[in-house]
């Protein structure tokens, strides 16, 4: 996988690189999610089945909130919008400063 490749993260609030592959794995085999796009701080997905409920959503949310703080605390601002974006959202975008 490319963050395993590039050995990214590891430093400011980006996750080790094994953080990153499982997430890559899980998101890929739960919501058909595609890293389209990697950098040294950013990563970009193209996800081809997102959530379809506010309630899966969330869920989802909260677990990108632990993995990407920075898409709520310096983005949407909360928790539950971020959530209330995911539903139906074919594009994921996360950066860590």
């Amino acid at each position: 996988m490319v963050p395993a490749y590039l050995k990214l993260g590891n430093w400011n609030l980006s996750p080790a690189p094994e953080v990153h592959v499982a997430l890559c794995k899980k998101w890929s085999d739960q919501y058909g999610a595609v890293l389209i796009s990697a950098s040294a701080d950013i990563l970009e997905f193209e996800v081809a089945r997102p959530p379809q409920t506010q309630e899966a959503a969330k869920q989802l949310a909260l677990e990108q909130y632990f993995y990407c703080p920075d898409i709520v605390e310096q983005g949407v601002g909360t928790v539950g919008q971020l959530a209330v974006e995911r539903v139906d959202a074919k594009y994921w975008f996360f950066w860590w400063d």
